[in-house]
């Protein structure tokens, strides 16, 4: 059976295509990150999470709580026997309510209507398009919406479309006016907004729509702006077709939840100052696009906090504007987490940006010139279930930034972090090329540089060597740059409670007296290693004396 083959036939158990597919990559290729898994499918990493976050929640996926995040599957028997058994429950559900339900439906006194086709009509001339729009308001009841540009409001008022708008919502109707317009426009808008409900959008060119009660639809385009009444151009579409008719409702919805209302519009047109917002964004690649415009107008700082690569509102590439920004005069800061995984990421931006490490961030977050600010959730808590914000009220952005500068301040210089976290792949690449000898040996390295203490809690080090024939039997290598009294210290908790057979701290830096007396007094060898040969020597050195120890 191919792996198309399953994966469809994974779906008749209640899982969606995307969804089977990414289960079945997720057991071939076993526990992975997120952004792994999203290469391996061939979904975008934003899509790929939010599968993992529904497959978390049905107990499909379980997910670590490491860093980074790993995600692994439920064994396919027990997948498979859970969905069958959910399915189960869904039916006997719904048969124990089928006589209940047929029973009541039986007392509703329902009509069925005669099937009626849905009717389309071309209607040529702007007067005869004002005319339409009039006699359906003339026998609207719930709702009537009209979307159009700013010049054509002013031909609708002579062709008596306002005045029929504004007496269809003293009778009820709920009319809603979505327009987009200039200064030039204001005291027409103004004469609408007195009756009318009416908002601000960038609406699609030469564009007019209109719905009334949603089940009958006037659309039209002109190929000028309106500039006469009787222009014979303007030509639109009437139906009655309600899919066409519910379709364009959701399209004009849409529009108007993220509109302006006319009157801050307005205000903001005399007094020249942008009106403060604060909008929830849909779509990851909305934020994307306003991020370009925030960099592009900054002027003289621009804070952000994201991990990379795995962010979600940076367009890729984003970088790679940095340098140019730094010769603006624009102040860059960044508060990231670095990893083996993004050395080569954040390294360019070393040299033209403020960096610091933190271990974790709480959220993603771009703020612009302490005025304008996108706050969006870390994919590292795997929970997509929040949209991104965007903002530029002053005194939230202002808030936001000093919530930012105080994780700042508590982090770490990043290049302190970098030299460790590259000596530490150095280490690595070493300990690769001493994979054959090692064995030889009677020694391995662990794929997850991990022991679990005493207290049940797993303590990280850079890495660990295990005997396989005594798994008790490990060798715990920590690499610090420059390694001080407090580097001892904080090793200390680790050793206590893990207990390994040698904790050794490696460091390119000079060790003074202190630091040496305080490690030798807790155990912990220190040894400093300038070069890639004196740190083969001092592992080989190390997994002697501890086989030799561990054999006597």
């Amino acid at each position: 059976m191919s792996e198309e083959h399953i994966v469809s036939e994974l779906t008749k158990y209640g899982l969606s295509l995307e969804e089977a597919k990414v289960y079945f990559t997720l057991v071939k290729i076993g526990a992975s990150k997120a952004s792994t898994l999203a290469a391996s499918v061939g979904f975008d990493r934003v899509k790929t999470y939010r599968i993992l976050q529904k497959l978390v929640e049905e107990k499909i996926v379980d997910v670590s709580l490491s860093k980074p995040m790993l995600f692994s599957a439920h064994p396919p028997q027990e997948v498979l026997n859970n969905l069958v058994q959910q399915m189960k429950n869904r039916v006997k559900l719904a048969e124990d309510g089928l006589k209940a339900l047929l029973s009541e439906w039986s007392r509703l006194p329902i009509l069925t209507p005669q099937m009626q086709q849905p009717r389309f009509r071309i209607i040529q001339g702007r007067v005869q398009i004002y005319s339409q729009i009039v006699d359906m308001l003339g026998k609207g009841v719930r709702e009537a919406l009209l979307l159009t540009q700013g010049d054509d409001l002013v031909w609708l008022r002579l062709g008596g479309v306002q005045d029929a708008l504004i007496e269809a919502s003293k009778r009820g109707v709920q009319v809603r006016l979505l327009t987009d317009f200039d200064d030039r426009l204001i005291d027409v808008v103004r004469e609408y907004s007195e009756g009318l409900v009416v908002r601000c959008a960038r609406v699609p060119s030469l564009f007019r729509l209109f719905i009334l009660d949603g089940c009958e639809v006037i659309v039209s385009t002109f190929p000028l702006p309106p500039s006469r009444l009787d222009e014979e151009g303007d030509v639109g579409l009437w139906t009655d077709s309600l899919p066409f008719a519910s379709g364009l409702r959701v399209f004009f919805n849409a529009l108007w939840e993220e509109a302006l209302d006319a009157q801050m519009k307005i205000r903001s047109l005399v007094s020249g100052i942008q009106p403060e917002e604060l909008k929830v964004l849909r779509r990851f690649d909305e934020a994307k696009i306003i991020v370009n415009r925030m960099i592009a107008s900054a002027s003289s700082e621009i804070f952000s906090l994201f991990n990379i690569p795995e962010q979600l509102i940076l367009p890729d590439g984003v970088w790679q504007i940095y340098p140019v920004l730094a010769d603006k005069g624009v102040n860059l800061k960044l508060l990231t987490t670095l990893n083996l995984d993004n050395l080569d990421e954040v390294s360019p931006l070393l040299n033209v940006a403020e960096v610091r490490h933190i271990d974790s961030l709480p959220f993603q977050m771009m703020i612009v010139d302490k005025r304008e600010l996108l706050l969006a959730p870390s994919p590292s808590d795997g929970d997509l279930l929040y949209y991104p914000i965007w903002s530029n009220i002053s005194a939230y952005a202002k808030v936001m930034h000093h919530i930012a500068t105080r994780l700042w301040d508590e982090a770490e210089d990043a290049l302190v972090v970098f030299r460790n976290i590259k000596s530490a792949r150095q280490l690595f690449d070493i300990l690769l090329s001493l994979e054959g000898e090692l064995e030889r040996l009677g020694w391995v390295v662990l794929e997850k540089p991990e022991i679990k203490g005493a207290s049940g809690i797993f303590h990280r080090f850079t890495a660990v060597l295990q005997r396989p024939s005594d798994p008790m039997c490990r060798l715990a290598l920590e690499w610090c740059a420059e390694a001080s009294s407090q580097t001892v210290l904080s090793l200390l908790a680790k050793l206590l409670d893990v207990k390994p057979a040698k904790l050794v701290l490696l460091t390119s830096s000079d060790v003074s007296q202190q630091t040496s007396f305080l490690a030798s007094v807790y155990g912990i060898d220190v040894a400093k290693v300038s070069t890639s040969v004196e740190i083969k020597e001092k592992i080989l050195s190390l997994v002697s004396e501890a086989g030799s120890t561990s054999g006597s």
